[in-house]
């Protein structure tokens, strides 16, 4: 009966918004409803001022049902990786896999080493957790993938994995269901809201990521936004150590596309970029990092129906 007046109150919600009224930001977590959605991430950094650099780019394609939801409204979700390409530039080397065109033998122990990991994902699952207001609440699963990267060439693995690893895979999916926290908002054209995330650099000290976003467009169930990303320096705790943080050149930009009707992300963009300034006694040390995110939506289909493409 709960689910029935939950499914009710949408189907009023998504008829307001189709006459005008702003668009209602809720994921629709119905069991047996699919979804496809490409994601991409790519971060390049020096790892001291005027060093070399490196550059990883990871995509997939990822499969997802959702499989229940409880009374509570938290629906579990089950996925798994279709495809997979993991790029790593490095000043001594480069190794690129794309699952969907490994041919002949691997040419050195670098690209074996990748096309491994790559086998690994595609034989793991992973599960979601997700409350009714869009929050991942656990993300599990990929056991295939944690333990090859722990193994013997554990370095190396770890860092073509990235973002593609269990700790922080369920917050990079987020933006999937909870729209940059905007859930439970009704928006129209012209109005605003703070997303506001926070990234661990080294012990206590993160990188705040925040980001006034101003809808460009609500109408007819469509909603579109974006906004500039404010960077700053975050200390969860104070510490006793003569070290001074400090940022330069940060900043980026963000936009979501947000389906009022199907409850569900369009699409999703982010670039950032900064130098971090690390100086004690005197001395100072630097890294330069820029990172582009994406998560863009391919199909979605409910339980019985076809599959509808972006």
């Amino acid at each position: 009966m709960i689910r029935l007046i939950l499914t009710f109150a949408l189907a009023l919600v998504s008829a307001a918004a189709a006459l005008g009224e702003g668009v209602s930001v809720a994921p629709t977590l119905t069991p047996g409803r699919s979804m496809v959605y490409d994601v991409s991430f790519t971060l390049e950094r020096t790892l001291s001022l005027g060093a070399g650099r490196d550059r990883l780019v990871q995509e997939a394609g990822l499969a997802m049902t959702i499989e229940s939801v409880d009374d509570a409204g938290v629906a579990t979700i089950a996925g798994r990786f279709d495809w997979i390409i993991l790029d790593l530039d490095r000043a001594s080397f480069r190794v690129r896999v794309d699952s969907r065109d490994i041919v002949g033998d691997s040419p050195n122990k670098a690209e074996t080493t990748v096309r491994e990991l790559i086998a690994k994902y595609l034989e793991s699952t992973f599960t979601l957790r997700v409350d009714a207001e869009g929050n991942v609440l656990e993300f599990t699963g990929l056991e295939p993938v944690t333990e090859y990267a722990g193994g013997q060439d554990g370095t190396l693995t770890r860092l073509v994995a990235g973002r593609f690893l269990p700790g922080t895979m369920g917050g990079d999916l987020e933006p999937i269901w909870r729209a940059d926290g905007s859930v439970g908002m009704t928006l129209s054209a012209g109005d605003t809201w703070n997303a506001v995330r926070t990234s661990p650099v080294m012990g206590p000290v993160g990188i705040k990521l925040e980001t006034p976003y101003t809808v460009e467009k609500a109408e007819k169930g469509e909603l579109t936004a974006s906004g500039d990303v404010a960077i700053s320096i975050e200390i969860a705790e104070e510490i006793d150590l003569p070290i001074t943080f400090t940022l330069e050149d940060a900043g980026g930009e963000a936009s979501i596309a947000w389906d009022g009707n199907a409850g569900a992300l369009r699409s999703r963009q982010a670039s950032t970029k900064y130098t971090m300034i690390l100086e004690v006694e005197g001395e100072k040390q630097g890294s330069q990092r820029s990172a582009e995110s994406s998560i863009e939506l391919v199909s979605l289909s409910e339980a019985g129906e076809a599959s509808e493409g972006r």
